[in-house]
């Protein structure tokens, strides 16, 4: 007993470690501009807490259990947690030193942590700019770190740590990043544009499919084309967030060659080009965009497509089990162009999608 008191007194004695200040500061691994990733000093304006990570906008968690469906093809999409999650894991505590009111990671998990956040805290700014995006429309988001994946087939129970990847999730509206590889040059969960890039398919869910799980169900035809279009959208804001576009291809040299614009694989017809792959026809609607962004200005393109979107959700749920094409989606977007961008536009989308005036309604050939 006395030995336990003493222990006590001296855990005591040494007083808890020194907590930084707001706003808090901290050294991690971050891109900026046209510098790319190096070590830095950021400062963040909206984290409360490190020990979880946690601020006005998202709490960054780990240790989460994800359930699959049984085919182990995909995460279970539902609005309810508990279909998805066998464990909702804990929010994730940062070890660090404080030097000069700077916090300095002492890990990598402590370090992709604070980068997640301030990679979401950027880019919520961007669109609270930008579009007037509100948290309270938005809701508070969850970001879990390194998910393990888990599937029950029968009477086995299989649990699968997936790396290189990032997702959000529908119904919960969750974003989860995976664990790092070798393979990636900047892991996937520092990655500014990933991050953008997920951010914008919880925006396209609010904005779209108003939150609404079963929105996205409709013929395989359908499906493949609204994949598509969300995925080219994702990656043609994910460059107008970050303002560089070689920041898709920073992790993987793999998404340097088939997602950064102009896709340099694409000849001429994309539906022999892309096949069954709705990534690889977004891409090509992201060249298509940023092309155009270089002549009228990419913050303008990105009005067109997001006063189109309201259009969007009519169109899909109105075709979404007959007929629901890529052209009917870029007729949308020329329709809220000025007459001079229309005719910018429709350059570029005729010329990527192998279109024709026919297809596509252009003031101009």
């Amino acid at each position: 007993m006395r030995a336990l008191m003493t222990l006590s007194l001296l855990a005591s004695a040494c007083g808890p470690i020194d907590s930084p200040q707001e706003p808090i500061k901290a050294r991690i691994l971050a891109s900026s501009g046209q510098e790319g990733y190096r070590f830095r000093d950021v400062e963040f304006s909206t984290l409360r807490s490190i020990g979880p990570v946690q601020g006005d906008f998202a709490l960054v968690k780990g240790s989460a259990i994800l359930n699959l469906n049984s085919d182990i093809n995909e995460v279970i999409a539902s609005s309810d947690p508990a279909a998805i999650y066998s464990d909702r894991g804990h929010g994730l505590s940062i070890d660090y030193t404080l030097k000069d009111g700077v916090v300095y990671p002492r890990d990598f998990t402590s370090m992709a942590a604070l980068a997640i956040y301030y990679n979401f805290e950027r880019t919520f700014k961007f669109w609270q700019e930008y579009n007037n995006l509100s948290i309270d429309d938005f809701g508070f988001t969850t970001i879990y770190n390194n998910p393990i994946l888990k599937a029950d087939t029968g009477n086995t129970s299989t649990e699968i740590e997936t790396k290189v990847n990032a997702a959000f999730l529908t119904g919960v509206r969750d974003l989860w990043f995976l664990k790092k590889s070798k393979l990636a040059l900047v892991p996937i969960k520092m990655n500014f544009a990933i991050m953008a890039h997920e951010f914008f398919h919880s925006l396209f869910d609010l904005l779209v499919a108003q939150k609404d799980v079963d929105f996205y169900n409709g013929s395989s035809s359908a499906s493949f084309t609204l994949s598509a279009i969300n995925e080219g959208m994702a990656d043609f804001f994910a460059i107008l967030v970050t303002e560089r576009k070689a920041e898709l291809g920073e992790s993987l040299a793999i998404m340097a060659s088939s997602r950064v614009p102009p896709v340099s694989w694409f000849e001429s017809n994309y539906r022999f080009a892309c096949g069954s792959s709705y990534y690889c026809l977004g891409s090509v609607l992201n060249s298509a965009l940023y092309e155009a962004g270089e002549t009228i200005g990419m913050k303008e393109v990105g009005r067109y497509v997001l006063d189109a979107l309201p259009d969007l959700r009519e169109l899909w749920l109105a075709n979404r089990e007959v007929s629901f094409t890529i052209d009917q989606f870029l007729n949308l977007i020329i329709a809220k162009a000025s007459v001079g961008d229309q005719v910018i536009l429709c350059q570029s989308l005729t010329k990527w999608f192998n279109s024709s005036a026919g297809l596509l309604t252009c003031t101009a050939s």
